[in-house]
């Protein structure tokens, strides 16, 4: 009896209907593993705000409008801390940190070589602000308050930007 069923089970497999959807199912499987090394890993971006409610806003905006995967630091030691353990893409600094600023984040980063595309976030988007900001290496400089659009597509353009 057992031999019966192995043999209907053999004959089944050898069945052009069945090996057809084995092949449509190996085609498949291909597909999905190529497409899955081939499609980009999610961009990390470090947020650097003190703000707490703005910065869970932002990240949630960022996470749903642009894929990104971000970070949160709300003061000069949390950001240097995070930028050497998660190595992001890009930083969202704002103007004014506690402590020293965002202008001294930007200083310390400069003096110790370390290249990322930064932008610049400025509630006071005075022509000094702006100019030191570009002087010291922003990539660009986003008056607030802004659009999550228009950060998504700052970030895009500092992702592709010859300028770190």
């Amino acid at each position: 009896m057992r031999e019966k069923g192995q043999t209907e089970v053999a004959k089944t497999l050898e069945t052009p209907v069945f090996s057809r959807g084995i092949e449509i199912l190996t085609e498949k499987i291909k597909f999905l593993r190529e497409r899955r090394i081939k499609m980009p890993h999610r961009k990390k971006i470090l947020l650097s705000d003190s703000n707490e409610a703005f910065s869970m806003l932002l990240t949630d905006s960022l996470r749903e409008r642009g894929n990104f995967h971000v970070f949160h630091a709300k003061d000069e030691d949390e950001t240097t801390k995070a930028l050497h353990r998660h190595r992001p893409h890009v930083l969202l600094l704002d103007f004014l940190l506690p402590h020293k600023g965002g202008f001294h984040v930007m200083q310390h980063l400069r003096e110790d070589g370390y290249k990322i595309s930064t932008i610049f976030m400025t509630a006071l988007p005075t022509h000094r602000v702006i100019e030191e900001a570009y002087r010291l290496g922003a990539s660009f400089v986003l008056p607030k308050p802004f659009t999550a659009r228009a950060l998504v597509e700052r970030i895009h353009d500092a992702l592709h930007s010859d300028r770190p």
